[in-house]
């Protein structure tokens, strides 16, 4: 009886750990490929569009679309990175008008839910918080995802609005409010 106990306990055991590492296998932590991403904006300002990007793309992404419970994305860009092509419009951008980048040197992007709105198409929608300028607001974007090799290439456009969050002044009412962000995130 003692030896089919300890076989019985060794096996339970053995079963805990299968499932563990069951768990992982199907829970992959994802990151960003920095070379192969891009978060880009366009906003109206005096009447042209201006565009620019964002770099130094960092974060976790847990998704599999079989099991999206568990899904989660997180995110930083660097407010340093700011790039429109003009030099000094990337600093002026940067300043505490704008950005503030030397207080608020990220922007950070944060799921509470992930849910598939049409897997045949790969579609899906992300409920979460973006934080721009130490002030938190909740979205809802509508996503992409195609499976690739190692990962998931992840696809987005919305719109914010710049005034939420205090991204410049009274005096920049030539600049429009809405603000198109593209994401185009390969993880893996």
């Amino acid at each position: 009886m003692i030896k089919l106990k300890k076989i019985s306990n060794a096996a339970l055991l053995a079963i805990i750990c299968l499932g563990s590492m069951s768990f992982i296998v199907n829970h992959l932590i994802y990151t960003p490929v920095q070379e192969d991403s891009e978060v880009s904006f366009k906003i109206k300002n005096i009447g042209t569009m201006v565009d620019g990007t964002l770099g130094n793309l960092k974060g976790s992404i847990i998704f599999d679309p079989e099991n999206v419970a568990k899904a989660k994305i997180n995110a930083t860009v660097d407010i340093s990175t700011i790039n429109t092509g003009i030099g000094p419009r990337n600093k002026h951008l940067q300043a505490e008008e704008y950005f503030n980048a030397e207080k608020y040197p990220s922007i950070s992007i944060e799921s509470s839910a992930i849910t598939i709105e049409n897997a045949a198409e790969g579609k899906a929608k992300m409920v979460g918080d973006i934080n721009i300028k130490g002030k938190k607001k909740t979205i809802t974007l509508l996503f992409s995802y195609v499976k690739t090799k190692k990962g998931y290439n992840m696809k987005s456009n919305f719109v914010i609005k710049r005034k939420d969050f205090g991204v410049g002044s009274k005096k920049t009412s030539i600049m429009k409010n809405d603000v198109e962000v593209n994401l185009n995130i390969f993880v893996q």
